[in-house]
């Protein structure tokens, strides 16, 4: 019946078509149900963000950990300036102390106080100086041992992306070829019957053609009675499913 006239009653079960206009449609149905798998699985590719999030919270934590360490050294720096100032001042102090020049017994007195005091005031910056050496040491050995993981954050981002980038292209690629075939299908396929399938499309969740398996629709699973599968199995007649509407297909061979 491949030679007679289209005629497009929408309104009921079955309606007169063109056996290759049917099978056209059939294989646009197997094209755009291609095309919306590769879409999503485009959407559904990390752009590398959960990468890229991990390394700029490691970058923070450096800036952190750097400001920190700064911090620390400024602080030792400072201690051991004072320390020196005081050591200076001591041994200034013990010059003159046993130097026999001053022989008043309460000057005497007032400067081995003094030379006491320098001496605690040293051993308190000394034993400061020690605790910071040993937190600005560690401090050191933590933004190393950070450095080498952002380092190694930014290697793994960069190859996640070259990665990301050629499966981009490869799936744009792919949805640009099939992109092409539908429209040189789609100037096949009487414009009637084109916009019922795309108005089926569209409230049918992308599936507007269903493939018979066996004697069940494969848009809904409702088995099919014996008088729809036999005028599915004709191809004389564009057939919907009673259950959900969409048009039945039966691949043969």
């Amino acid at each position: 019946m491949s030679g007679c006239k289209v005629f497009h009653d929408f309104g009921g079960v079955t309606t007169p078509i063109v056996m290759e206009d049917l099978d056209r449609l059939a294989s646009l149905q197997e094209l755009d149900s291609r095309i919306d798998h590769l879409e999503q699985v485009r959407r559904s590719l990390d752009d590398g963000t959960s990468l890229r999030t991990s390394l700029d919270e490691a970058k923070t934590r450096l800036v952190q950990m750097r400001e920190q360490l700064r911090g620390k050294q400024a602080r030792l720096r400072a201690l051991e300036l004072q320390l020196e100032s005081i050591v200076q001042k001591q041994k200034k102090l013990e010059q003159d102390l046993y130097s026999g020049r001053i022989t008043n017994p309460k000057e005497l007195a007032g400067l081995q106080g003094e030379v006491e005091a320098l001496g605690r005031m040293k051993d308190r910056l000394e034993d400061e100086i020690l605790v910071l050496l040993d937190e600005t040491e560690g401090f050191l050995r933590d933004v190393a041992q950070l450095e080498a993981e952002v380092a190694q954050r930014e290697r793994a981002l960069e190859e996640y992306l070259e990665d990301y980038r050629s499966r981009i292209r490869e799936v744009e690629g792919s949805l640009g070829l099939l992109r092409r075939r539908r429209e040189e299908l789609i100037s096949q396929i009487d414009p009637e019957l084109l916009e019922k399938y795309e108005y089926l499309r569209e409230r049918k969740g992308g599936k507007a053609v269903a493939f018979v398996a066996g004697e069940v629709c494969g848009g809904c699973n409702v088995a099919l009675p014996a008088g729809i599968l036999s005028k599915v199995r004709e191809k004389e007649t564009l057939v919907t499913c009673e259950e959900c509407g969409r048009i039945l297909y039966l691949k043969m061979g």
